[in-house]
């Protein structure tokens, strides 16, 4: 049996809901807990006898994992993970647009405001940790991006591009998230107006903070990394 290793990230929130149920895997995966991506809603299973998770292929065959949870700890030294983040998604943006003309279009109208506003959230959990989950801060910070203005242009971008960033440097894959493929590809248009729309609604206060994190959560599944 091929045992694949994977680190997950996690919050106090979601520890101590495992917590609650001793651990038991067969029965957390069955239950489908909210915002843990762990389940049989994400086509993850648990095997008592091999205590080990595992998902089936299209195929029907099984494929094994191990995972490692690792609980966030909202500190400097997350911080300066967050920030490094930031720095690598606005590379990564500045070379899928990088004008003929040799301007970047990413430009924030107060340099550093953003990755202040992102320290300023840090500090909030670091405070509240076991109220939130890992949803909970890439929505945080994802509508911020969004509806924060901190851009000239690229706003609905950057949103997306640290959206993706972030959930995988937690051990998550957003669907369609294959980076530069994601901005070329039709599927980016569709997933432009539902960011444009969300925009609309959240200054008309038509849509929820809850309803963007389920969006998140939908649309997003354990990177498996193959």
């Amino acid at each position: 049996m091929v045992v694949i290793p994977i680190r997950i990230f996690i919050t106090d929130k979601t520890y101590f809901q495992l917590k609650h149920y001793n651990f038991n895997f067969d029965l957390i995966t069955k239950k489908n807990i909210d915002y843990f991506v762990i389940s049989n809603g994400k086509n993850i299973f648990y095997d008592t006898d091999n205590n080990k998770f595992y998902m089936r292929t299209k195929k029907n065959t099984k494929v094994w994992f191990d995972f490692n949870f690792s609980v966030i700890d909202f500190n400097e030294k997350f911080s300066n993970l967050i920030n490094n983040v930031y720095h690598y998604s606005m590379n990564k943006l500045n070379k899928i647009f990088f004008s003929k003309d040799g301007n970047l279009y990413f430009q924030e109208k107060e340099k550093g405001s953003l990755l202040s506003g992102i320290n300023s959230t840090i500090f909030k959990y670091s405070y509240k940790s076991e109220n939130y989950d890992i949803f909970d801060f890439v929505t945080e910070i994802f509508i911020k991006v969004l509806t924060g203005h901190y851009f000239i242009d690229g706003n609905k971008r950057t949103a997306l591009m640290l959206l993706i960033q972030l959930l995988r440097i937690f051990g998550y894959y957003f669907y369609f998230s294959d980076d530069i493929n994601l901005f070329k590809h039709y599927y980016y248009e569709k997933i432009e107006k539902e960011l444009a729309n969300f925009v609309q609604m959240l200054q008309k206060k038509k849509i929820t903070y809850k309803e963007i994190k389920r969006w998140i959560y939908s649309r997003t599944i354990v990177d498996f990394k193959f």
